[in-house]
Order: C-alpha cells, then sequence, then structure tokens
C-alpha cells in the first residue's frame, strides 16, 4: 500500500491555464447612406467568431519544490515548468510541461478551457490530458468547470474536477479559493489567496479533506508584453490520505512571461 500511494502521489497535477479572448466589431446603424449632419451616430457591437488564434503567450518558472494546485507534492527538488498557449475565440488551448532537475522531463500536459462570462460570474469548463513521459505511468484525463465571482470584494473561485484513468481512481475533487489583488503601482500588483480542498478519490484511495493552502506573490509588469512574478506558498494537510499530502512552510516560485 505504500508503494501504491508513493506512485499514487507523483501522478496528479493541474496547471494553469486559459486567458479570456474575445473578439467584437463595431457597425454604423444606417440604410447604406452616409448620416446627414447633426445625426446621431449609432453603433452596434457584435461579437463575431474567428478561427484566426490569438493572445499567444509563452512562460516559464522556477520552483523550489512541485506543489500542484490541489496539493499534491510531486516533487521535494527544484523544478522548471514552462508551458505555451494561444486562443482560438473564447477556447484557450495551453501545452505545459514539467522538468525535474533530477530526473528530466516527466510531465507533459495539454488542456482546453472555454472562457464564457456572465455578468457577474466567470465560467470556465476545462479539459485536461496528463501524459508522463520518461516514466511508467499511464495517461490521465480530467473534466472539471471553475466559477469565479466578478463583483464582490474579495474573488470567490468555486472548481468542480472528474478524474478518469486506471491511476486516478476515477474520483472528484473540490475546491473553494478566496484571492484578492491589490495594485502597489501602474505596474505592481500584489496578491494573496486561501485555498480549501475536499479529496474524493482523485487520484488517491481516500476521501475527505486534504489540505488548506495560503499564497502571496508580487506581479511586475515589464512593458512590451512581458512579466515577472515571484510568490511563495504554504499549505497544511488537513489529512494526508495515507502520506499522499504533506505540509509545507514555504514553497518558492519566479515566473517570467511573454504575451502578445
Amino acid at each position: 500500500m505504500k508503494n501504491t500511494t508513493r506512485t499514487i502521489g507523483k501522478i496528479a497535477s493541474l496547471g494553469l491555464a486559459g486567458i479570456l479572448a474575445t473578439t467584437t466589431v463595431s457597425t454604423k446603424a444606417d440604410d447604406g447612406e452616409s448620416p446627414s449632419a447633426g445625426a446621431a451616430d449609432v453603433s452596434v457591437e457584435k461579437e463575431t467568431f474567428s478561427l484566426k488564434p490569438s493572445n499567444f503567450s509563452v512562460g516559464t518558472s522556477w520552483h523550489s519544490r512541485y506543489m500542484g494546485t490541489y496539493g499534491f507534492t510531486l516533487s521535494e527538488g527544484p523544478v522548471i515548468q514552462s508551458d505555451m498557449g494561444f486562443n482560438i475565440g473564447k477556447l484557450s488551448y495551453n501545452l505545459w510541461g514539467n522538468y525535474d532537475m533530477k530526473n528530466g522531463l516527466n510531465e507533459l500536459d495539454n488542456s482546453l478551457t472555454l472562457n464564457l462570462e456572465t455578468e457577474n460570474f466567470r465560467i470556465r469548463p476545462e479539459f485536461y490530458w496528463f501524459t508522463f513521459p520518461n516514466t511508467e505511468l499511464e495517461d490521465a484525463y480530467t473534466l472539471g468547470v471553475s466559477v469565479q465571482t466578478k463583483k464582490l470584494p474579495v474573488d470567490v473561485t468555486f472548481t468542480a474536477v472528474q478524474s478518469y484513468g486506471e491511476i486516478s481512481h476515477e474520483g472528484q475533487l473540490f475546491q473553494l479559493k478566496l484571492s484578492k489583488n491589490f495594485p502597489l503601482t501602474d505596474r505592481l500588483t500584489l496578491g494573496v489567496e486561501s485555498r480549501l480542498s475536499y479529496n474524493n478519490r482523485y487520484f488517491v484511495p481516500d476521501s475527505g479533506f486534504s489540505v488548506a493552502a495560503i499564497g502571496l506573490n508580487v506581479g511586475a509588469d515589464l512593458g512590451r508584453g512581458y512579466s515577472l512574478n515571484a510568490g511563495v506558498r504554504a499549505q497544511k494537510a488537513i489529512d494526508d490520505m495515507h502520506g499522499v499530502f504533506k505540509d509545507h512552510a514555504a514553497t518558492f516560485d519566479l515566473s517570467l512571461r511573454k504575451s502578445w
């Protein structure tokens, strides 16, 4: 059981991914003739769909350990994580990889995110395909959705994920996240967040509240589409689920991104 649990604990992560892409075009309301002098200029915004990719981005980051979004500690040593992505309309694609400084490339994930918005919420249905090159682990898949508030003083995000594949135990994970960004200057932003996760056989054979985590980061807009981010996170294992989830006083990361 101990060896099985160690294997399970090494194969889960969800990266991030998804940038909102909305293309609009303005058209003048007329009958084919130029409006007369003094007439009101009426514009109507229509949302159009285009197959042309947009919102390209590439990024790379250094992490003191590989601690996943949902609390799985997948490496106790330093890792390099890189990604690239683009949008087609409201659909975002992202390719993400993890390079362990000791063991080399050991994870490569593909994700698709649909970026939807209402007046009060951001809604993100997501599909992930996890692969594990240079390991004996089988592929895994997840389907999930996250809903984030837009008008509250603090951003509240609820995420629900279903996993597929033998190594994933085909379970569910639910997470509540509270976050807030504070502008420090025109180019500097301070971000704070907290997370609470409930795991129902999601890549582990157990169920219950798994981890609580807090994070702090400072982001800098470097201009010309470049951004730099430095962060620190800590987590507490509410239930270690046979040693899968661990306490961490601090995990550090530094990332650089280019968008255009």
